[in-house]
């Protein structure tokens, strides 16, 4: 299932993961369709783009996700793309809403498991919640029900328009503490069901 997907990332040797995380000052940034930029997107795909737009970019999607009807009569759609040549099986999801529902529909939240997509500081799937803080001071950590659509321990990033946040590998399945590494990168407009449960214990700030 999709959350199943998303722990594969996750488990790497320790020289990969070691590998992947914050190179040396002077490494240059990711070219833009490899780019996570915080409150907008992540590569080809950006907050505000049509659903034509998304299926031009990523092509066919693989499964429908999520469908609902939204406060007001409008629609929220989740696709997922499955990415071949990664290190592992890798996603792209995509959240599309409309306000009503003959509205066009336009991305609010777009995630992804590729490794290859990163911040202009090099953050992304395989950095730890270290990293982050490193780059962006003013980040928390909070934890939403796994009952709940987008479950998990998150580091989050407020931005202008949006917000970034990194899913971080879960602990509790896991059952190994010492693992806290990022598996997912999600840019969205906002959460849109109700969350978080809780907040992270202050020792988030040093895993």
């Amino acid at each position: 299932m999709l959350r199943a997907m998303r722990l594969w990332p996750g488990i790497v040797t320790a020289s990969v993961a070691v590998a992947l995380l914050l190179p040396a000052a002077g490494t240059a940034e990711p070219t833009h369709d490899a780019l996570v930029r915080p409150g907008k997107g992540i590569g080809k795909v950006e907050l505000g783009m049509t659903l034509e737009q998304v299926k031009r970019v990523l092509g066919k999607p693989r499964t429908a996700v999520r469908q609902l009807t939204t406060p007001g009569g409008g629609r929220y759609l989740e696709l997922q793309w499955e990415i071949e040549g990664d290190l592992t099986p890798s996603t792209w999801d995509v959240g599309v809403r409309s306000a009503t529902r003959a509205g066009k529909l336009r991305v609010v939240r777009v995630s992804t498991t590729l490794r290859t997509q990163r911040t202009k500081e090099r953050l992304g799937v395989g950095s730890r919640p270290r990293d982050v803080l490193r780059v962006f001071s003013q980040a928390t950590c909070l934890y939403r029900d796994w009952q709940k659509p987008f479950g998990g321990t998150w580091v989050v990033i407020d931005a202008a328009g949006g917000m970034t946040a990194f899913s971080l590998y879960d602990i509790q399945v896991s059952g190994r503490p010492d693992n806290h590494e990022v598996i997912e990168v999600l840019v969205q407009t906002g959460w849109y069901s109700p969350g978080p449960e809780g907040n992270c214990p202050d020792e988030w700030r040093s895993w």
